[in-house]
């Protein structure tokens, strides 16, 4: 990891930072160096990472998410960060960053390619690699770096129907979706707050509420795992039966919007993604 930080990025290669709506985007190579009869392969997995700027995430769990991101990212993916807080003050749901890992050629293709071609190609997916696993940690610094306690509200339920209709999907491609937050919806819709502190949620009730505002998204399959649940309530006791309907609300949650919560880490995710 310290590697990555020691990288000097070099917009090279055709490799552009777009600031339409604050995205930032690495392109693939083979838009950047287009190769006769070599097509462009699709992504493999995509991975989007929701960020809750309303959380003010200790250094540890920051330096978690980023690990855990950067450990799953491989050949074959596309990764989104996302950035939301409650729709207050400017504070809206933001793509902060898109990237891709390239796919490389096979070695029937490359027998049919010129070496000067090939180097070029091969030393732009290096590249890449390393623009990608650099902007993740910058962007996602910058996200954490954002977050706001005064922020009046926590829009978890209706970012995640937003985001799940702003998703692409990408033929055959598995799915998942990284969320970065205590999990404490605060809003309009419900509150699981009670005297500023967690209350004993009836699971069944808070479902029926998104079920009758119709805010179930279709998250296509994906594979879902939280960083961070309930962090925001620091170091006093809350009881593990609190805990446990907190998450068996979100687990419901994402099997009724066509997800699985693989792991739900209270706070920390205590194993990798992609594991399933």
């Amino acid at each position: 990891m310290a590697r990555l930080f020691a990288i000097v990025l070099v917009v090279m290669l055709g490799l552009p930072c777009v600031s339409h709506a604050a995205i930032q985007e690495v392109r693939s190579c083979y838009d950047a160096i287009p190769m006769p009869g070599i097509r462009k392969p699709l992504p493999k997995r995509e991975l989007y990472v929701l960020v809750d700027q309303t959380v003010l995430f200790s250094s540890e769990l920051q330096r978690e998410a980023m690990n855990r991101i950067v450990e799953f990212l491989t050949p074959g993916d596309k990764v989104t960060l996302v950035s939301f807080s409650a729709y207050a003050r400017g504070r809206y749901t933001t793509i902060d960053f898109e990237g891709l890992l390239d796919t490389g050629i096979s070695d029937d293709e490359r027998f049919y390619i010129g070496k000067n071609l090939l180097r070029l190609f091969d030393k732009c997916l290096e590249d890449q690699r390393a623009g990608v696993q650099l902007l993740v940690i910058r962007n996602l610094q910058q996200m954490f770096g954002r977050a706001d306690l005064q922020l009046p509200n926590t829009e978890l339920i209706g970012t995640l129907f937003l985001l799940a209709k702003q998703m692409r999907p990408i033929p055959h491609a598995k799915r998942y979706l990284f969320i970065i937050s205590d999990m404490l919806e605060h809003s309009g819709i419900t509150s699981f707050y009670s005297a500023g502190r967690l209350r004993q949620l009836d699971p069944a009730h808070e479902l029926s509420i998104v079920e009758s505002l119709r805010l179930f998204p279709d998250f296509q399959g994906a594979n879902v795992y939280v960083l961070g649940a309930a962090a925001s309530l620091g170091p006093q006791y809350e009881s593990a039966i609190k805990i446990e309907a907190l998450e068996t609300f979100w687990r419901e949650y994402f099997a009724a919007s066509h997800g699985t919560l693989r792991v739900f880490g209270t706070p920390s995710l205590l194993q990798g993604m992609g594991s399933e």
